[in-house]
């Protein structure tokens, strides 16, 4: 049923208007990592591996992704020059979180960081939930690093740029937190950031 109501959602894009077409698919995107996250953490719940995760449910993820990525093409077309809109604004969050969480490479992710990153100082577009997202960025950074340094692969990471990426997380995550954004995975994020942490100072002490 529900990979019929996906197959549904998606196709019937073809039948929105040109206008109106990026704020769809940033709503399509949405559903897509909804039901992705929902397998995701219902796979591990019940103590699945990895290699079994449903192809289907990979699918999910790509073409989430993909829709974030046409939703902000079609949405800075529709934008007055150096105007940003707060359509647009959550499409590119939309690509760096799903993208962060669901796998994508991290090249991809970075333009739309560095997108986010250009919007805090403007009020008008700025969403607490863009804090959430770049800490969580910054988090990912810090916890591959970490595990390069873990596993002494070479070249092994400077124990001092894995501290400054887990600060960063947890100042960006502090701000989700204080603007009180409804996220739960905030509250989680921040958890990991400080486990990541511990670890690094474990770690430390046995080098």
């Amino acid at each position: 049923v529900k990979q019929s109501l996906i197959d549904e959602v998606w196709a019937r894009q073809r039948e929105v208007n040109g206008s109106r077409l990026g704020g769809y698919l940033l709503g399509v995107g949405y559903v897509l990592y909804q039901a992705w996250r929902k397998e995701f953490r219902g796979h591990y719940v019940f103590g699945r591996t990895g290699s079994d995760f449903p192809s289907v449910a990979r699918e999910w993820a790509q073409k989430s992704f993909a829709a974030g990525q046409t939703a902000v093409q079609l949405l800075r077309t529709n934008m007055t020059a150096g105007d940003a809109s707060l359509e647009w604004a959550f499409a590119v969050n939309h690509c760096a979180y799903v993208g962060i969480t669901t796998g994508a490479p991290t090249r991809e992710i970075q333009g739309y960081i560095l997108e986010l990153l250009a919007l805090q100082n403007d009020a008008k577009v700025w969403a607490a939930r863009f804090d959430d997202t770049i800490g969580t960025y910054h988090l990912h950074l810090a916890e591959r690093e970490l595990e390069r340094l873990v596993t002494r692969q070479e070249p092994v990471p400077e124990i001092a740029a894995i501290q400054k990426e887990l600060e960063r997380a947890l100042e960006y995550l502090e701000k989700a937190r204080a603007r009180d954004v409804g996220d739960t995975d905030v509250e989680l994020h921040i958890s990991a950031a400080q486990n990541a942490r511990g670890r690094l100072a474990e770690t430390v002490r046995a080098l």
